[in-house]
């Protein structure tokens, strides 16, 4: 006996609503029997109408294009910025990050740290 494609119509043991399955016999009838079945028999010409639609004419491809291109033309800016800095940086003489504006995490001598604080040091 051939196995019948139902499509389940809400969730059912490790299937999910919308996935589609293939069943025979007593199975397949307890799936589409009663008034609130699980599952329904799947019809692939029906649910083409679900397809997801595809990009409009023309129109709506061109302005993702020229959204792309002018994406494009910003990141090339900032990495433009970013490589000038950096070159800024080299011929200064700077070679190491300064840690200024770095809050320091030690607490003051003779101060416990409060409970659940990170422990420094070794333990």
């Amino acid at each position: 006996m051939a196995k019948t494609a139902v499509k389940f119509l809400r969730g059912h043991g490790r299937f999910n609503k919308g996935e589609i399955a293939g069943f025979e016999g007593e199975a397949l009838r307890k799936l589409l029997a009663g008034s609130n079945p699980v599952a329904g028999r799947y019809d692939p010409d029906a649910d083409l109408g679900n397809a997801p639609q595809s990009v409009g004419e023309g129109g709506e491809i061109e302005a993702m294009r020229a959204d792309l291109a002018r994406k494009e033309a910003e990141l090339d800016a900032r990495e433009a910025a970013i490589k000038k800095r950096e070159s800024a940086t080299v011929q200064s003489g700077v070679t190491e990050p300064s840690d200024a504006g770095v809050a320091k995490t030690k607490p003051a001598a003779g101060n416990p740290p409060k409970r659940g604080a990170a422990k420094t040091g070794n333990s």
